[in-house]
C-alpha cells in the first residue's frame, strides 16, 4: 500500500489527552507517522521542524483557536491538509471553519473508523498533488477563478460564454489538475495557489 511506502505525517492538536491517544494509536497502526500535541504552540513548534502533510485540529484549544492554528500552519506549511475536530456544529462553525481551508471537520464524539477514512481521502489528495503537474490552460484558470468567487456553473458559463455542461466537463479535468474531488476542495486549493482573482 502507499501509506506503507511512503508514510503521510500526520500532526494530531487536541488538549483532551484520551482522544490524543486514540487518535494516535489508530492512525499509527493504519501506517501513518503522527505526533501529537496538546496546544496550538507546540503544534506550531513540531510544524517547524517536521512539517505534516495533514493535521487534525481541535476547534477549542487552550491557546489559541483551531482556526488561528489553521492559518499559521498553513503560512508554515502551505500545502498541509486541515481537518478540524470539534465537539459541536453550527452552520456558522461550518463556514468559519471552510473559510480557514478546512478539508473536512470531524465532530465528537469521534468514530475513528470515519477519521481513518478522511484522512485516507486527505493522504489521496496529497499523493495527487506530488504526481499531477498543475498545468491549466487560459481558460480553465479563468473557470477557476470565477468558481473560488462562490460563482456557480451556470454563472460561470453566462460570464465566459460557454454552455453549462462544457463548464462541467472543464471542472472535471481542473479537478484532476488540482489534486481534489470535490467543488469545496477546488475553492480551497485555488486559494492556497493563489488562482482566485484577488490571490
Amino acid at each position: 500500500m502507499a501509506i506503507e511506502e511512503n508514510p503521510a505525517r500526520v500532526l494530531i492538536v487536541d488538549d483532551h489527552e484520551d482522544t490524543r491517544i486514540i487518535l494516535f494509536d489508530g492512525l499509527t497502526h493504519a501506517g501513518y507517522t503522527a505526533s501529537v500535541a496538546i496546544d496550538g504552540a507546540s503544534a506550531l513548534a513540531l510544524a517547524a521542524t517536521s512539517p505534516p502533510d495533514i493535521a487534525l485540529l481541535d476547534i477549542g484549544l487552550p491557546d489559541m483557536p483551531g482556526t488561528e492554528l489553521a492559518a499559521r500552519l498553513k503560512e508554515l506549511c502551505p500545502e498541509v491538509i486541515v481537518i478540524f475536530i470539534t465537539a459541536y456544529t453550527s452552520t456558522d462553525l461550518a463556514v468559519e471553519m471552510m473559510h480557514q481551508g478546512a478539508f473536512y471537520y470531524l465532530v465528537k464524539p469521534l468514530l475513528l473508523g470515519k477519521v481513518r477514512a478522511v484522512v485516507a481521502e486527505a493522504w489521496a489528495i496529497c499523493q495527487a498533488r506530488a504526481k499531477t503537474p498543475l498545468d491549466l490552460t487560459y481558460r480553465e484558470r479563468e473557470i477557476v477563478a470565477l468558481l473560488a468567487e462562490g460563482q456557480s456553473n451556470p454563472q460561470i458559463a453566462e460570464q465566459l460564454g460557454l454552455t453549462e455542461q462544457s463548464v462541467k466537463n472543464r471542472l472535471r479535468g481542473i479537478y484532476g489538475k488540482l489534486g481534489v474531488s470535490t467543488r469545496a476542495q477546488a475553492i480551497v486549493r485555488a486559494i492556497e495557489l493563489k488562482l482566485n482573482r484577488k490571490g
